[in-house]
């Protein structure tokens, strides 16, 4: 199946002088990254009283990130809760405060067998329709349902895109498997099982995703899993899934080189879309204080973008998640034109767009100012 809404570099067809309205394609959205915080406390309203341990989760991560303790004990009982919520988790800088804040989705949308959160995806749908012509939505893959908790949970997110699909939009779903072996195993064992037992579902998944935190290099069970994925779409093109796969987003000055390789080696275990792979673009100064160790990286971005730039190699960039993300102000200081410059298939997606107050038509308006 070939993934609509990307071309060599970051072409879009709704980019045009038409007077029509632009519709646009995003192959990177978080389904509850799609909620805006105003929704996250409307959603949490009838919820947090149940998911109390898990709040208190949140607050002790939050405080490591942050260094200081937030106020979700207000966020649902006082007058300010809403306004405090917001600017507890409303902005961040690095990936680390992120997901300190992304823990709050985590801890009241907690996957359970009775709850799968249809009146989310149903809203986030809804609001996108007119905007979108095609949306991959990642979902997590239940961790601890049984088998038929699972089928009947992948059966309500299919049929709701079935039910919200139209001549003008098509929402479509990338499950996000865990990163270590024996689950992703499990997991994607019983992903088959479903599709086999539900083939009227089978065009609703399109992809298995791999996102939280990355580990330092690519693992070598990785590439096995990636290579037992092709064979089972080589078997079965019908049910064929793409692999999209996080990578080269969380670095240090000491983990830079590492995370550029692995975004090479993501893409030669045979990753159909590599998310962010910022580690490959950004400026080695930037992170690296040894001058000759910074010059000796930027030389391995050179080979390894050269490399890539020869391949059918697809990067997703967002660039309002990968500018907080990297601590940027400047668009232009985004690793989006170093990609572009050298010839690597781009394409624009937003990531968390509710999160992070922005759509796909914001994002290309962003990616023309980065290209500036």
């Amino acid at each position: 199946m070939d993934d609509p809404g990307y071309a060599k570099h970051w072409n879009n067809s709704s980019l045009t002088g038409s007077n029509q309205p632009r519709r646009f394609s995003d192959l990177h959205m978080h389904l509850f990254g799609c909620l805006t915080w105003d929704e996250v406390h409307h959603f949490g309203r009838d919820r947090w009283q149940a998911k109390i341990p898990l709040l208190q989760w949140f607050h002790h991560e939050y405080e490591k990130a942050y260094g200081r303790p937030s106020r979700v004990e207000h966020y649902w009982t006082h007058p300010m809760g809403q306004q405090w919520l917001k600017e507890d988790v409303g902005t961040y800088v690095g990936f680390s405060q992120f997901q300190a804040g992304f823990n709050l989705i985590i801890a009241i949308f907690k996957m359970h067998p009775e709850e799968h959160y249809l009146d989310v995806f149903h809203h986030v749908l809804t609001k996108h329709q007119t905007l979108l012509t095609y949306g991959e939505y990642r979902v997590m893959f239940p961790y601890s349902f049984r088998t038929p908790e699972t089928f009947s949970y992948l059966c309500a997110f299919a049929n709701t895109c079935k039910a919200m699909q139209s001549d003008n939009f098509t929402p479509r779903l990338a499950v996000s498997l865990s990163r270590e072996h024996s689950l992703r195993a499990h997991q994607y064992e019983v992903l088959r099982m479903w599709q086999r037992d539900f083939p009227q579902y089978t065009d609703t998944i399109v992809a298995i995703d791999f996102c939280g935190t990355e580990p330092v290099g690519f693992p070598e069970d990785m590439r096995a899993f990636f290579a037992q994925v092709k064979a089972d779409n080589h078997r079965d093109p019908a049910t064929a899934l793409k692999l999209l796969y996080h990578v080269g987003e969380q670095f240090d000055g000491n983990t830079l080189e590492a995370a550029c390789i692995s975004v090479w080696d993501a893409h030669r275990a045979g990753a159909d879309r590599l998310g962010h792979a910022l580690a490959l673009g950004v400026d080695p100064s930037a992170h690296v204080t040894d001058t000759q160790q910074a010059r000796e990286i930027y030389h391995l971005q050179e080979k390894l973008l050269a490399q890539l730039a020869e391949t059918e190699a697809v990067i997703e960039a967002c660039p309002t998640s990968n500018l907080q993300t990297l601590g940027l102000t400047d668009l232009r200081d985004l690793p989006l034109k170093r990609f572009i410059q050298h010839g690597i298939n781009v394409v624009i997606a937003t990531d968390n767009p509710g999160l992070l107050s922005t759509n796909i038509a914001v994002e290309y308006e962003k990616a023309g100012t980065a290209l500036a």
